[in-house]
């Protein structure tokens, strides 16, 4: 599943390997440092039950960074939900459940 994460310096789109209420791990081919704060932005992929193809947005801090085989980053991502911006997570939770 694509997802966007903003970084201070730069904007990056990246793949889900793994994505569920508290955290993501990405592929990316660019390294993010251990530490550095982050914004990811996703949709998830057919659910009809979010207009536009609803977005969520997370604050987030990046926790593990490991060397993939294919050239690419392994990116772990702790996240909390931005509330404003984000419905109910138990609407995440049954999308997240049917992807």
């Amino acid at each position: 599943m694509p997802v966007v994460l903003q970084t201070p310096t730069v904007e990056l789109h990246v793949e889900t390997r793994d994505i569920g209420l508290c955290g993501a791990f990405v592929r990316s081919a660019t390294a993010i440092a251990v530490g550095s704060k982050v914004e990811m932005t996703f949709s998830v992929p057919g659910q009809d039950a979010f207009p536009d193809n609803y977005p969520f947005y997370c604050d987030g801090t990046v926790v593990r960074l490991e060397r993939l085989a294919d050239d690419n980053w392994g990116v772990a991502v702790a996240c909390k939900f931005i509330e404003e911006r984000f419905s109910p997570s138990s609407e995440l939770r049954k999308a997240l459940n049917r992807k």
